[in-house]
């Protein structure tokens, strides 16, 4: 299955014209699919920003993707300029709706709230790049002789995921920085689901240690493995000097690894960052309190809307790196259901003239 190959199953584009009204309903059928997507998309979206359910944020993602893969398909089955137009205009327009229902604050339309002015801007960009990715697609089918389905798909499908992710960071700003939806409660519970997930990462990274743990034993894996690591390296030197902590009867090696952790943990007291550690509660309760107490200082210093603009721009490249990361999976899957569409009749590629391959609806 070449994606630069011809997929001419007609002789010419005149040998099988579709009435009008086929035509209509088949652009339609792909309107309303796309427009469901969209509006689902941002309701499980929505619902993850307010509280915090993994499953509502992987929900928001496929049906994104989803959403990304009828966007390309617009670019190659809908040939009108205008009614492209018409169909993405409504697709983005009609999920705003939700933001005056239930799912968002009642005072979303005060005049002193900023909130639905955020919310327009990202989807005005989400709806300029929806549509330049598209145009600049469709550009490319007509000045191409071939159909060469990923060289078309690229601009509609890289500029669409940009827009939905500015999109998006739009929606993250004004639900925790206007609404009010972040408080200390939702921060410690996304805290510790993430760290007890990277749990496998942390023992990967230090044999032995666990965001779970308490913190004086971190600090004591920590003591032991720079013990080991120096024991390695005199080892190497070979001079006078040298030791090896396996050769220790346990109770020095015990009173050695406790010396070390007692110095780690009053090097990381004595900065100004960290300050006292409590070494009985959990590792990802210490972090998360030296991570409230970074934000409250860097709120102090930088004043709360700037805090708020930082940390969206810094959410918006995390989606951004995490539709890059899928990007190959979601242009393989849109490429595979562009081809079931043409050989269930859906559509066609045919020939305009002696050369030129056309999409016929």
């Amino acid at each position: 299955m070449n994606p630069y190959s011809s997929y001419s199953y007609e002789k010419s584009a005149a040998a099988k014209q579709p009435s009008s009204l086929i035509t209509v309903l088949k652009i339609l059928a792909l309107a309303l699919a796309g427009l469901a997507v969209n509006v689902l998309s941002v309701i499980h979206l929505l619902k993850f920003f307010k509280g915090m359910v993994a499953s509502d944020l992987l929900v928001a993602f496929l049906l994104a993707a989803a959403g990304f893969i009828l966007t390309t398909l617009d670019a190659f089955f809908i040939k009108n300029f205008g009614a492209v137009f018409l169909v993405t205009v409504v697709k983005t327009a009609t999920p705003l709706v939700l933001f005056f229902s239930t799912l968002a604050p009642s005072g979303i339309m005060q005049k002193e709230s900023v909130s639905l002015y955020v919310v327009l801007v990202g989807a005005a960009f989400f709806l300029t790049l929806t549509l330049s990715g598209i145009f600049s697609s469709k550009s490319i089918v007509e000045n191409s002789i071939r159909i060469k389905f990923f060289l078309i798909a690229k601009p509609a499908l890289t500029k669409t995921m940009t827009g939905f992710a500015i999109f998006t960071a739009a929606i993250f700003f004004v639900s925790y920085f206007e609404w009010g939806y972040w408080n200390e409660s939702l921060g410690k519970k996304a805290s510790d689901k993430i760290m007890t997930a990277l749990n496998p990462v942390a023992s990967t990274i230090i044999p032995g240690a666990s965001f779970t743990m308490k913190t004086d034993d971190l600090l004591k894996v920590l003591a032991e493995q720079e013990l080991l690591k120096l024991s390695a390296e005199s080892f190497k030197k070979d001079n006078n000097d040298s030791f090896s902590l396996d050769l220790l009867s346990p109770a020095e090696r015990e009173k050695l690894v406790v010396k070390a952790t007692a110095e780690i943990k009053n090097r990381l007291e004595s900065l100004p960052a960290i300050g006292r550690l409590n070494g009985a509660e959990p590792v990802y309760d210490t972090l998360f309190r030296l991570i409230k107490k970074y934000i409250a200082d860097f709120q102090a210093k930088s004043g709360g809307i700037l805090f708020g603009i930082s940390v969206t721009f810094v959410f918006f490249f995390i989606i951004k790196f995490v539709f890059a990361i899928f990007y190959w999976l979601i242009d393989l899957i849109a490429f595979l259901i562009f081809k079931i569409l043409l050989l269930t009749g859906f559509g066609y590629v045919a020939f305009e003239s002696a050369k030129k391959e056309v999409i016929i609806v």
